[in-house]
């Protein structure tokens, strides 16, 4: 990421222009342009905001009680490239007996569809937490997806489930 020169706020962000004014134009009008001061911060901040990640995508459950299907984490299909994928996974109803949930990312790179699993989730607590965070090489024109399994014994168990892509590079 990258550190921004401090704003320049005791600059003047305008500078007056020496401008002749023609005949019939309307007298009081001031032309100026942006100071070098604040062009060169500016320029900085867009070079910042252009070289961080984007979200391009997220997911959210919450209250869920079944296993999810792959699910694509954005839409519209993707551009060649690296990207990282985020979740945090919490247990918020805890099942009467015993419970498990594994968060599964999807990805197609080389042509060959990859995919990364996190440790089952077996605390079945409501403080049984998980995050991950993984980056992968995607293919033009596919998707990145998330999937979980799920299992319960006794009473069902409720989990909810934030997952997040990012262009990275």
């Amino acid at each position: 990421m990258s550190l921004l020169p401090p704003v320049p706020i005791r600059d003047d962000m305008l500078e007056p222009q020496n401008v002749k004014v023609a005949l019939g134009t309307r007298a009081g009008i001031l032309a100026s342009k942006i100071s070098v001061t604040w062009q060169t911060w500016l320029r900085s901040l867009v070079l910042a905001v252009n070289s961080s990640s984007q979200a391009l995508g997220q997911a959210a459950l919450s209250g869920a009680t079944a296993a999810t299907a792959p699910t694509a984490i954005q839409t519209p299909t993707l551009n060649a490239g690296l990207y990282r994928v985020s979740w945090y996974a919490r247990i918020t109803t805890p099942a009467s007996v015993s419970s498990s949930l594994t968060v599964t990312i999807h990805w197609t790179d080389g042509g060959v569809a990859c995919s990364v699993s996190g440790a089952a989730m077996t605390g079945n607590t409501t403080s049984t937490v998980q995050s991950g965070s993984v980056l992968v090489q995607v293919d033009s024109n596919t998707t990145i997806n998330y999937e979980t399994a799920y299992t319960s014994v006794g009473t069902p168990m409720a989990y909810a489930l934030d997952v997040v892509a990012e262009l990275v590079a």
